[in-house]
């Protein structure tokens, strides 16, 4: 037996569908509103809603949508207003049909019997072949798309990236399996794997690239001086170390960190300054021995304050030591390094152009296997703040017993 849904606010409107649709053998509910009606979807199966559209607290158009975002049962649309035509059929898709009040309720009767016939011939076509997105639906077996009854022409390859988005709803796919779905529809053989990592390695190389280039090309070609403010040196290299901790526990090398125990205040672009500290350690990290250890310092006198990143590496040339801020070195010497981590060869040069518009100054030093990438950058008090300032002027107006103009 179907279970047909009256939404109306009108009783006596309920009560003459509900007799003639019980007449015909249907289990009738009733709801006066859209929010009584979803609540009683909840606990109760239902083939076919009949919803007016002008009712109070939820009005039949919000019910509707609500509706759709869970449910594909038909839907018969009542509306006693001509300008609710094309709201109606903007919102309707094949299987819904509406209604103009006043209405017979044989004619209802009709476009009711009509839309469960058709609901069932398409669950018993579909077979599991259907995928119902709101308003849009996939035929698997078809291969074709609709949306609200208009067919959409697909590619191949978009309609399998489509299915995949879309069976199973709400799973998380990672870049591989996207990557696999194309390759299956492009190279149609078995050798995806390798053929979705290659692409994935020379698309994250050439991303970097590109990033790198432009950011050289911006530090290059600024005048401007940087905007600076009070950071806590510590704090924020603390931050960083904390970031790139997974990273150093999946190589398997141990971050130890010497950062004092009074706060190093400066005057700073945490920003800029945060970027090159992550490059230092991350060329620190890449290049280090497996099971190593990256120690990391901070300290300060009255002039300067110093960063230093100390690691065991490969042995370099005094040539590659040379070279190695210059633009596009690529230090391949690693035997760590993995086709994924091949860098743009201009981290490094990055790194030390930050650095100097701070005024300060980058260098490697190295001995016996041990490389120190050392940070001096000069040490500026902070400014007072601007709030600061004028409370200490308005404070010694008053003191002085003037008038602030």
């Amino acid at each position: 037996m179907f279970t047909i849904l009256i939404v109306d606010n009108d009783t006596e409107i309920r009560i003459v569908l509900q007799e003639y649709l019980r007449n015909e053998g249907y289990a009738v509910l009733e709801a006066a509103d859209g929010i009584e009606a979803l609540q009683m979807m909840k606990s109760n199966t239902v083939h076919l809603v009949i919803l007016e559209l002008m009712m109070p607290r939820m009005d039949g158009i919000k019910t509707y949508l609500k509706i759709r975002e869970t449910s594909m049962l038909p839907v018969i649309l009542l509306s006693a207003k001509e300008e609710d035509i094309d709201i109606i059929t903007g919102l309707t898709i094949v299987s819904d049909d509406y209604l103009k009040k006043p209405f017979h309720p044989q004619e209802l009767l009709a476009r009711v019997k009509a839309q469960l016939r058709s609901h069932c011939d398409a669950e018993k076509e579909a077979d599991g072949s259907l995928i119902f997105l709101q308003d849009l639906i996939i035929n698997k077996i078809r291969h074709s798309v609709t949306l609200r009854g208009t067919e959409i022409s697909l590619t191949p390859l978009e309609l399998s990236i489509l299915l995949l988005f879309a069976s199973p709803q709400g799973q998380v796919f990672n870049v591989d399996k996207i990557y696999e779905t194309i390759s299956n529809e492009l190279l149609g053989y078995s050798e995806y794997p390798r053929f979705v990592q290659s692409t994935y390695n020379i698309a994250i190389h050439l991303k970097r690239l590109f990033d790198d280039l432009f950011e050289y090309a911006r530090l290059k070609n600024s005048d401007n001086p940087i905007p600076s403010k009070s950071v806590d040196l510590q704090q924020l290299l603390g931050q960083i170390l904390v970031e790139f901790e997974p990273l150093a526990q999946k190589r398997g090398i141990t971050l130890v960190k010497n950062l004092g125990d009074t706060p190093v205040i400066a005057s700073i672009d945490s920003s800029k300054l945060g970027r090159a500290i992550d490059i230092l350690l991350m060329n620190a990290l890449k290049y280090s021995i497996n099971t190593g250890n990256v120690h990391v310092t901070l300290k300060s006198d009255n002039q300067r304050y110093y960063i230093e990143m100390e690691s065991i590496s490969q042995p370099i040339t005094k040539e590659q030591e040379d070279k190695l801020f210059h633009r596009f070195n690529k230090a391949d010497y690693s035997e760590n390094r993995s086709n994924n981590q091949i860098g743009s060869g201009l981290g490094l040069s990055i790194a030390r152009q930050l650095i100097e518009l701070h005024g300060g100054v980058l260098k490697l030093t190295s001995m016996n296997g041990i490389y120190i990438f050392s940070i001096a950058v000069p040490y500026t008090k902070p400014l007072m703040a601007c709030r600061e300032i004028e409370d200490r002027f308005l404070d010694c107006c008053n003191r002085m017993d003037c008038d602030v103009i």
